[in-house]
């Protein structure tokens, strides 16, 4: 073969054989501004056609592009050009002067190489290194990744810090720069690859739909252009019910099975998130596939099924698949985000919740300290008192800011469920006893919580001594402090003195005009007292301090408030639906009380309200939103029984919609209750009964208020046989005789109760009948004892809050 020939077919092999810069960087040597002449052949030399016709093939032609030595060097000639060269004029403007003076340098070195090629105009000179050709081909991907917003794992960090923004990629385990060879100590980064770019690059547009920093829905219309084989190799994988272990998986699917399992759960994800789901499920198996590759699959099928209805069946799987591919014994564990835990504790039950934090510790799955007090919150909400402090030791071991508010809100939340448990106040004390052991500062929301708890459990005196301590340690008392505290008073409505200090203290401490939780308490504490020692002066009191409080226009124009109490001029805050409806009952109240209960005066108030309510004037169409206003009138027309009508005429206005956009309440379990017991007071039975069977008609469930106002009426007219059916119905429905059945009881004379009245609509045996039968009777003599020494006792009353009272207006 002549020679020319055989150095053709050597440049197309090369040709075919192409070598990527960042491969082979030692290609790039500096590029001639000319090529050298080819001398004319001397008649000494003796050469063949064929190679005189490629050495005048070689001589340089009229155009501005060189002629290369081979086809290599012209593809990366041409890679250079189109990569690297836009490059370098970017950055000329940047560092123009520094690249002057290296020119020059460079200028100086090659002047012996310029003396001997010829010069082609146009033809700008330039000179590469492998750091040159490195930094243009990180910067090509970089900018790829910033495109589809780079997708990201954690590293091995320190506990204390977040992990959340390494790179994805292969790991490597490197030695530092600055260190010499004898030190042995390496770190673990990440060195991106292309299955990682790959999936990085096709699993951010599929996470798009789901991503919650985007201002907008983002719906891709397409799904991500994957390989054409994607959807055969998950079909493949997803006809086989089980895999037993990943050999059936390689041998299924063939060499690179690994990448074909990446691009099959790509194109599940993409089109069905319930086949993906089980191809998680029946791939998982040693050796495990890449725990980032399944964790972002894992996330994006959470993301799905959380904006979706998902039944109950498909919770379950999902819940299951979840733990499954958790448990990674020998291999990294999953780094799943707290997001996608999150949304676990939305729509999963309780035993599921608790079933996937029970796989997260076996297993090591990694979680933030964030996402361990969102467990906690969890557990604490659903009565899990023991698991949730666990927890919460747990976030602190794991580096958890014990001065964050996450932290903070935790420990709040603990503290309120800790009331819950046996001997609570104890238990709260004990817990900040705890939390003040690992560091954490008790300010005053911590405080409250305590004191709140022991109000509940009845112990005034620890919540005011929590309270001293407070102001002792330099905490400023907030509204609540002093709310809780007049919650507390509640407990002792009788004592004087004590709520006379608690609102001196209150108006000491903060501004009580401008908190409306503080100054409802003081009216609703106020209402309370006054009628139970003062009943006759009680409205006035509580209307002076509403006076000082609130501004009267909307009682005054409802009629409750005469027109001296006009107090526009002192610019005071209008009242809350709460105080509103405080006044209101308060009004009834002393209206029945003093003036003989006059129903048409009631009646014109009703009227008058509810006009103003139909014609959607605030506040008082406010007021028709919850039941608390009509059931107060209700209780007052069931005083008497001229009143009966106009309760009737309540119950029905409370069922007729308003004529406007606004809603009202419709009558509760307590309306019908009251107005049973307006029937049964006034020995309306046969009505009482068909109230009864209007709340059963309109799915209301009888509560044991409404048995006991049913049962007294029975007992008021001596109906005995009525009675005993009617609590016998009544334990039926499951309720048990609390002290008020059992004063009931004691007026029937049990001795004249019929015995079919005991046998009739009961599936009891003799044996229980007898024991109920004996119960009612023992009950009833306990009754008795209970009503003579009731007899004895004497009430007493003081009204020394007057200055309390007074102290309103300071």
């Amino acid at each position: 073969m002549p020679r020319c020939a055989s150095r053709h077919v050597k440049l197309v092999a090369e040709a075919e054989q192409l070598v990527l810069p960042f491969l082979a960087p030692r290609v790039f040597q500096p590029w001639p501004r000319s090529l050298p002449q080819s001398s004319s052949p001397s008649h000494c030399q003796k050469k063949s056609f064929s190679t005189t016709c490629c050495d005048h093939a070689r001589q340089p032609r009229p155009t501005a592009r060189p002629k290369h030595e081979s086809a290599r060097s012209l593809l990366v000639q041409q890679w250079y050009e189109s990569a690297i060269a836009p490059l370098e004029e970017e950055e000329e403007g940047q560092h123009g002067d520094q690249e002057e003076h290296v020119k020059h340098e460079k200028h100086d070195k090659h002047d012996k190489v310029e003396k001997k090629t010829a010069e082609i105009p146009g033809q700008k000179k330039r000179n590469l290194s492998r750091a040159d050709v490195q930094k243009a081909f990180f910067q090509r991907w970089s900018t790829s990744q910033a495109i589809v917003k780079t997708r990201w794992t954690a590293a091995k960090r320190p506990s204390s810090t977040r992990t959340k923004y390494a790179p994805l990629g292969r790991p490597v385990r490197r030695k530092t720069r600055d260190q010499t060879d004898d030190d042995k100590a390496e770190e673990l980064v990440f060195s991106a690859d292309g299955h990682s770019l790959y999936w990085n690059h096709h699993f951010a547009k599929l996470n798009a739909r789901h991503d919650t920093r985007l201002s907008h829905n983002f719906t891709p219309k397409t799904t991500p252009n994957l390989n054409f084989r994607s959807q055969k190799w998950a079909t493949q994988i997803l006809n086989v019910k089980e895999f037993k272990n990943q050999e059936e998986l390689a041998t299924l699917l063939g060499d690179q099975w690994r990448r074909k399992w990446m691009h099959a759960l790509l194109w599940a994800l993409a089109n069905s998130v319930d086949d993906a789901l089980r191809l998680l499920e029946i791939t998982h198996g040693a050796p495990y596939m890449p725990a980032a590759y399944v964790a972002d699959a894992l996330s994006y099928i959470v993301g799905h099924y959380h904006k979706n209805s998902l039944p109950e069946d498909t919770r379950k799987h999902l819940v299951h698949v979840a733990c499954v591919i958790m448990e990674r014994p020998g291999t990294s564990p999953l780094q799943v985000s707290g997001n996608t835990f999150r949304k676990f504790l939305q729509f999963c039950s309780q035993d599921q919740v608790l079933k996937l934090f029970e796989h997260i510790s076996i297993s090591g799955t990694l979680l933030h300290w964030n996402t361990r007090l969102h467990f906690t919150t969890y557990l604490a909400h659903h009565g899990l008192f023991d698991q949730a402090l666990d927890t919460l030791l747990d976030a602190v071991s794991d580096g958890a800011d014990v001065g964050s508010k996450q932290f903070e809100s935790c420990c709040a939340t603990i503290l309120r469920k800790a009331a819950d448990q046996p001997d609570g106040l104890r238990v709260s004390l004990r817990l900040v006893q705890n939390l003040s052991d690992i560091g954490v500062k008790l300010n005053v929301q911590l405080c409250n919580i305590v004191m709140l708890n022991a109000v509940e459990a009845g112990d005034l005196k620890t919540a005011f001594s929590i309270y001293h301590s407070l102001v002792d340690n330099n905490l400023e008392a907030d509204e609540y402090t002093h709310a809780i505290l007049l919650k507390g008073c509640k407990t002792v409505i009788e004592d004087s003195e004590t709520l006379n200090t608690t609102i001196r203290q209150a108006i000491a401490d903060v501004e009580v005009r401008n908190l409306y939780v503080v100054a409802t308490e003081i009216i609703h504490c106020l209402y309370l007292h006054h009628f139970q020692i003062d009943p006759e002066n009680a409205f006035a009191t509580v209307s002076e301090a509403y006076t000082q409080l609130f501004d009267t226009s909307d009682l005054i124009n409802l009629g409750i408030l005469p027109q001296k109490y006009a107090n526009k001029s002192l610019k005071r805050k209008k009242p809350t639906i709460p105080v509103m409806g405080i006044m209101i009952g308060a009004y009834l109240r002393n209206t029945v009380q003093t003036q003989s209960r006059n129903m048409d005066h009631i009646h014109d108030l009703y009227r008058r309200w509810r006009n103003l309510a139909e014609q959607n004037i605030s506040p008082y169409v406010f007021l028709a939103q919850h039941d608390h206003t009509s059931n107060a009138f209700l209780l007052a027309f069931a005083q008497d029984p001229s009143g009966l009508a106009y309760a009737a005429e309540v119950i029905r206005d409370m069922q007729t919609p308003f004529t406007h956009a606004r809603s009202q309440k419709k009558p509760t379990v307590r309306s019908w209750s009251i107005f049973l017991h307006a029937f049964a007071k006034n020995g309306k039975m046969e009505l009482a009964e068909q109230v009864l069977k209007y709340m059963r008609e309109r799915k209301q469930t009888p509560n044991e208020v409404t048995w006991n106002s049913l049962l007294g009426g029975y007992a008021r007219l001596g109906k005995a046989n009525e009675a005993v059916d009617t609590f016998r119905r009544m334990r039926d429905e499951g309720f048990e005789a609390d002290e008020v059945t059992k004063r009931h009881l004691g007026k029937v004379n049990l001795g004249a109760v019929d015995r079919s009245v005991w046998q009739g609509g009961s599936k009891k045996s003799q044996v229980d009948k007898r024991e109920e039968q004996s119960e009612l009777v023992q009950e009833q003599e306990e009754v008795i004892g209970l009503q003579s020494e009731d007899d004895k006792a004497a009430t007493h009353g003081t009204n020394e809050l007057a200055d309390g009272v007074h102290a309103t207006s300071v």
